[in-house]
């Protein structure tokens, strides 16, 4: 019995272990592909992958020369099975895509990502082509973490539609570790991400942003959340208070304004003032 019982434990670990060896792969929707073909949508070659590939040593990213990949600002990316990336700026052909990157083929992740001395910094899971889920970002984050990447001081930035167009879509940018803890709650979507973070104990403003974002989503506010909102906006902290109100569209910023009224600071007057002109300049 013992025997059969550290067999079943050997077993256990066995594939837990090989868990940690691939990611799962999302394939590319036949829609896209015909899309892709219809646009003439540029596929890289294999030695094209080849040169641009990152791969994953030692819980550090290194080109293929085996110096540390650095990646300044953001670039667009996928990761294949292994966690190897290939990433390129999204502008430097048109069309381009996740596809593009992809050949057409299957990814573990899509999205975009900022590298630094070797460690991503930041990543994203926004990819028209192959939707990635919060799971799946959850899902690489557990793979880096078992291949050494040091996690700490990362930052994800999760995908926040306002509108059915990818052009205007915008992403909650908070820690990495942060995103691991509230993924134990198992929200499905952005949504609910975005709930867990304001009833969370992270700082204000990671909250008051999160309070913005799901506006955005339903432009609905709670009475607790319009408090919290009151708080962090009453402190007068011109970037926090500017980085809430350029999410916003006119008509959310318009009510939102209106709902903080009776705050008077500098900032929310120019504001106002600033939103009063162009609503003129409209008409």
């Amino acid at each position: 019995m013992r025997g059969g019982l550290l067999t079943l434990i050997l077993l256990m670990r066995a594939v837990s272990a090989q868990s940690t060896e691939c990611l799962e792969l999302i394939e590319l929707a036949e829609r896209h592909i015909k899309d892709d073909k219809k646009n003439e949508v540029p596929y890289l070659s294999s030695d094209e992958q080849d040169q641009i590939r990152l791969k994953l040593v030692d819980g550090v990213y290194v080109n293929s020369d085996g110096s540390l990949a650095d990646i300044r600002g953001m670039k667009l990316m996928i990761v294949e099975k292994d966690g190897s990336i290939l990433a390129d700026w999204a502008n430097s052909r048109d069309p381009f895509h996740h596809s593009s990157l992809a050949a057409g083929g299957s990814v573990a992740m899509a999205g975009w990502v900022s590298i630094k001395n070797g460690k991503p910094s930041l990543v994203t899971n926004t990819s028209g082509h192959y939707t990635p889920s919060l799971e799946r970002l959850r899902s690489l984050l557990i793979f880096w973490k078992s291949r050494v990447v040091d996690l700490n001081d990362m930052e994800v930035g999760v995908r926040v539609a306002i509108t059915s167009s990818l052009a205007s879509t915008f992403y909650y940018t908070f820690p990495a570790l942060d995103f691991l803890d509230l993924m134990e709650f198992h929200p499905k979507d952005a949504k609910g991400l975005l709930k867990l973070i304001i009833e969370s104990d992270l700082n204000l403003t990671k909250r008051a942003m999160a309070i913005a974002h799901l506006y955005m989503i339903d432009g609905a506010i709670s009475e607790e959340e319009l408090s919290l909102l009151r708080t962090v906006v009453g402190a007068g902290d011109r970037q926090v208070i500017s980085d809430i109100f350029d999410l916003l569209p006119s008509d959310h910023f318009e009510k939102l304004l209106n709902s903080l009224s009776d705050l008077e600071f500098p900032e929310l007057k120019s504001l106002r003032d600033q939103f009063e002109e162009l609503k003129l300049e409209r008409h």
